[in-house]
């Protein structure tokens, strides 16, 4: 097998796939609250994205527009995780407009790495908590140690250089800042921002207090 296939480009603070978590099964009372609060309009990312909160959002997405709901309310409290995970959910929250639908999402507590540089930007509205930490940086791949040729190490660099690239751009449209001073803000480092700078930055829109 292709040793390239096992690897995952992330943008988080960890190994996507194995902490990937699973959730214990809620409460009736907390089962309520849930069912309440998506049939508001309101989808919580409280975890890592990975292919499993991935599927659960854009089934709760797809659920809310069976039943014509006009505003989708995403709240974030999120350390980041897998870049296309990430992507496959900021691509279908940008159709909601074009489809009638508001988008707005709410950081309370954190919002790191891949929920800060690609789903809280694929939203109209952007707020956060007065506390809140906003993380971001360059895109990462986690791997197991086993050998690699030169020309997966090529291959792999290549692909991470695409997705920098991209996160630049993306990020660039909605600060309003250049692909350039992006790349040389997240360049080998970590970027904590507090509510107020992530809003001087551009990452948000207004802050909560």
């Amino acid at each position: 097998m292709n040793k390239i296939l096992k690897k995952e480009i992330t943008v988080d603070e960890g190994p996507p796939e194995d902490d990937c978590p699973i959730h214990a099964k809620p409460s009736s009372i907390e089962e309520t609250i849930l069912a309440d609060e998506l049939n508001s309009g309101v989808i919580r990312l409280d975890t890592m994205i990975c292919d499993f909160t991935t599927t659960s959002i854009l089934r709760k997405i797809e659920y809310l527009r069976s039943k014509g709901v006009k505003k989708i309310k995403f709240i974030i409290t999120s350390p980041g995780g897998s870049y296309h995970h990430a992507m496959a959910l900021y691509d279908r929250i940008l159709l909601l407009p074009k489809q009638g639908i508001k988008t707005e999402a709410l950081v309370e507590g954190m919002a790191a790495s891949a929920a800060s540089m690609i789903l809280l930007q694929a939203v109209q509205k952007r707020t956060a908590t007065d506390s809140s930490r906003i993380l971001i940086h360059e895109p990462r791949r986690w791997t197991t140690f086993e050998m690699e040729t030169s020309s997966e190490l090529q291959d792999n660099a290549k692909e991470i250089s695409i997705i920098a690239n991209k996160i630049c751009s993306l990020l660039s449209k909605r600060t309003k800042k250049t692909r350039k001073e992006i790349a040389g803000i997240l360049e080998r480092k970590d970027v904590w921002m507090s509510s107020q700078e992530a809003k001087k930055f551009g990452l948000i829109d207004s802050i909560i207090k």
